[in-house]
């Protein structure tokens, strides 16, 4: 019988399974306390985030106690009883000079089989920070105004732009200032002719002479007809018509006089390479381009919407599409330092987390570049024209300043359309508006960039 009981294996399974078990029970138990850990901590910091979201876009307009007070409103509302009873510790820190908040919450929660092994609570740490443009936002619109730009499309960008203006200053506090400033570019810029004295000008004296030529007059003509014609302006075909006749009788050629003008119409020229492209040197001064014709007057950073807004009004389509000027000039009038000082220093906007950013609008490809022997712009070179646009671009963004970029109409080249992009400050700062509706939607998307809150962590 002893060797009997000895060798009896019937009750080894169970003892087995009973020792097994207990390890077995323990791991699904711990199995089931972290996955319930993890799941709160995913609902605690979404909770965080909601809240710090909210309470971020609300800062400029409340004091400390109050985003505090929104803070602990929406982590209450985002979870349930159970769920904030494991919330021991909610940091809230708020940094006005970044114009920054941040959120801390620390969490322990209660485990149910862990105290087997010692682990007595599930501790947690979730963190959320946002950094908002409280600080202010300083944008220039550098916008197409040349002769392709007439009729229905200046109106849609005039449409835009002010819908744009609308959306910007809805957000205007006096902790978050907005200012706006405008440079309409054709192939030259507008500074003003208030600036011919500017010391950063040099701009030749306005003067009359008399000239003198022979000229006939027209006695008669017969066999004339109307025919059509075409011609290229600003790189789009044009059409109209003129007279044609087969016979024209002159009178006899006579000496006659008049007065040739030489005038400043306010159109900036460009300094040689590579001051054309620099925000800086203004001892090498710029030059008033004479008997040219460019845009209304460039608007320089302002808080006062209704000015911003007449001079969207007033835009009016002339001349040809020279880019790099237009950027350029968008630069100088962001910029702190002469010709235009409105702007903030790029040290004080990183401080005070003010947002500076150039807002492009073009219609079409750079059809004339700067002449190599003058200030003018009236040769043809474009691909200097296009490596230009892009060296004005890196200059933009090597101040911290961010490019948003579009182009309008769907006549744009695709080169074109991948130079304008290359110019932006990347992915979600490019944008392709075939027609006004699209045009009005990008405008409102940079719109809602810029006054964007990031959440940091």
């Amino acid at each position: 019988m002893q060797k009997q009981f000895f060798r009896n294996e019937s009750g080894n399974f169970a003892m087995t399974f009973a020792i097994c078990a207990i390890p077995l029970f323990l791991s699904a138990g711990l199995a089931v306390d972290y996955s319930s850990a993890y799941m709160f901590r995913g609902r605690l910091q979404n909770a965080v985030d909601t809240a710090t979201l909210a309470a971020g876009k609300e800062m400029p307009q409340l004091n400390d106690a109050q985003v505090r007070k929104i803070v602990r409103q929406y982590v209450a509302s985002n979870l349930d009883t159970a769920d904030n009873d494991f919330i021991k510790k909610l940091n809230i820190d708020i940094d006005r000079s970044s114009m920054s908040l941040k959120v801390t919450a620390d969490a322990k929660m209660s485990a149910n089989f862990a105290p087997i092994i010692g682990i007595k609570t599930m501790d947690y740490e979730v963190v959320a920070s946002v950094k908002t443009a409280g600080g202010g936002i300083e944008a220039v619109l550098v916008l197409d105004n040349t002769g392709s730009m007439a009729g229905a499309r200046l109106d849609q960008l005039k449409l835009a732009s002010n819908t744009f203006l609308d959306d910007m200053f809805a957000q205007n506090t006096s902790a978050n200032k907005v200012k706006i400033g405008i440079v309409p570019f054709s192939e030259y810029v507008n500074v003003g002719t208030d600036n011919r004295n500017a010391s950063w000008m040099s701009v030749e004296a306005d003067s009359s002479k008399e000239v003198c030529g022979e000229t006939r007059d027209i006695l008669s003509k017969s066999g004339c007809s109307t025919q059509n014609t075409t011609w290229m302006q600003d790189g789009v075909m044009q059409s109209g018509t003129h007279e044609v006749c087969t016979n024209i009788t002159y009178s006899e050629p006579y000496q006659t006089c008049w007065q040739q003008e030489t005038k400043w119409n306010g159109c900036a020229g460009s300094r040689d390479y590579p001051f054309n492209l620099r925000d800086s040197s203004y001892n090498k001064r710029i030059p008033g381009a004479m008997d040219v014709w460019c845009p209304s007057r460039l608007t320089q950073l302002t808080d006062n919407q209704n000015s911003l807004k007449s001079q969207i009004n007033s835009m009016y389509a002339t001349g040809n599409t020279y880019i790099p000027t237009g950027l350029m000039w968008g630069l100088r009038t962001l910029s702190s330092k002469a010709p235009f000082t409105e702007g903030t220093t790029k040290n004080t906007a990183a401080q005070k987390n003010i947002t500076q950013a150039i807002i492009l609008m073009t219609d079409g490809e750079n059809t004339l570049s700067k002449d190599p022997n003058s200030y003018y712009h009236n040769a043809y070179d474009v691909d200097e024209a296009n490596q230009y646009t892009l060296a004005a671009c890196d200059a933009i963004k090597k101040e911290d300043v961010k490019v948003y970029a579009l182009t309008f109409g769907d006549t744009v080249p695709q080169a074109t359309k991948d130079m304008i992009k290359s110019c932006s400050s990347g992915a979600g700062y490019y944008f392709d508006a075939d027609d006004g509706q699209a045009l009005k939607a990008a405008f409102a998307d940079i719109a809602a960039s810029l006054n964007r809150l990031y959440l940091t962590q």
